[in-house]
C-alpha cells in the first residue's frame, strides 16, 4: 500500500462508493431482482480476474482501464472489487433484505471514507489501520443507517460499531470487502431478532 499513491486511492474509493448502487437496488427492488445480477457480475469478476494473469490481451484491456486503481498486490490476485461481488451475493442470498443492505452500505460509504481520511489524517496507527481512519467509519455508517428504511436507528448504531471494530482489526486476513458486509448483515439480523 505504501506504493500506492493518494491520487490512485481516492480514484479507487470514488469507484468502491459506486458499489452502493447494490445496497440500493436492494432496497428498492428486492432480493429477487437484485441477486440474479449480483451473481452474473461476481462471474464476471471471477473471470476476468482469472483471465488477466494468463491472457495477454485480457492484461492489457484490463491495466488499460483499471491499472490506476488496482493495488499493487492485486496484481497476481483477485481484486477488491471481485471480493466486494462475491460478498455482496452471499450477503444477499444468506440475509434479509435490510440487514444485507446494511451491510453493503457500510462497507460502501464507510470503507470508502474511512480510507481516504484514514490515510490524509490519520496519526494514530493501530496496525496498518488508524484511529481516525476508524473513527470516520462509524461515523459515516451511523449517518447511513438514518436512511435506511426499516433499520432500527439503535440497531444501526451498534452494527455501525462492530463493523468499524472488524474493519480496524479484520478477521483472519480475510479481505474487508468480504468481512464487512456480510459481518454487518449478522449482527443486524441478530440483533433484529432480539428487539
Amino acid at each position: 500500500m505504501h506504493n500506492f499513491s493518494y491520487n490512485r486511492e481516492v480514484k479507487r474509493k470514488i469507484f468502491h462508493l459506486s458499489s452502493c448502487v447494490l445496497g440500493i437496488s436492494l432496497i428498492l427492488f428486492g432480493r429477487d431482482i437484485v441477486l440474479p445480477i449480483t451473481i452474473f457480475l461476481t462471474i464476471i469478476a471471477f473471470l476476468i480476474d482469472g483471465l488477466r494473469n494468463r491472457n495477454n490481451i485480457i492484461r492489457g484491456l484490463y491495466n488499460k482501464s483499471f491499472n490506476v486503481m488496482t493495488r499493487p498486490e492485486e496484481l497476481t490476485k483477485f481484486t477488491g472489487a471481485t471480493w466486494l461481488l462475491f460478498s455482496a451475493s452471499i450477503t444477499i442470498l444468506v440475509f434479509n433484505e435490510i440487514p444485507a443492505a446494511t451491510g453493503l452500505l457500510f462497507l460502501s460509504f464507510g470503507d470508502s471514507i474511512s480510507a481516504l481520511i484514514g490515510r490524509k489524517f490519520g496519526k494514530t496507527k493501530i496496525g496498518n489501520k488508524s484511529l481516525e481512519g476508524s473513527i470516520s467509519f462509524f461515523l459515516s455508517c451511523v449517518v447511513v443507517a438514518f436512511f435506511i428504511p426499516g433499520l432500527n436507528v439503535w440497531i444501526g448504531i451498534i452494527s455501525a460499531f462492530f463493523a468499524a471494530i472488524i474493519e480496524l482489526v479484520g478477521i483472519h486476513k480475510l479481505n474487508d470487502n468480504l468481512t464487512i458486509p456480510i459481518a454487518t448483515a449478522l449482527i443486524v439480523q441478530i440483533l433484529g431478532g432480539l428487539i
